[in-house]
């Protein structure tokens, strides 16, 4: 069935997002690099690629988070960034 389909057709049937998470914060990392370079492959490969740098989060979201205590911001980075999300 999916041959008969056209080529467009298929590419919107198989869309994702896909969200790219660098799980550090420290500044001049080579996690960031290495990152980079992965987004940059998936988007030539036509994949729609975001990325979640865990600096972007507030400096005390662990603390406020574990008691229930969560930034508006740190709500709104996830509902941007998260949510949407197919695949992390």
């Amino acid at each position: 069935m999916l041959n008969s389909l056209p080529q467009a057709d298929t590419k919107q049937f198989f869309s994702t997002m896909t969200t790219v998470i660098c799980g550090t914060h420290r500044p001049k990392n080579l996690t960031q690099k290495i990152v980079d370079k992965y987004c940059e492959t998936l988007k030539d490969l036509a994949e729609e690629t975001q990325l979640f740098m865990l600096g972007d989060l507030p400096p005390d979201f662990v603390v406020s988070d574990s008691f229930g205590a969560r930034h508006e911001s740190t709500e709104a980075l996830l509902a941007e960034k998260l949510v949407p999300s197919d695949r992390l």
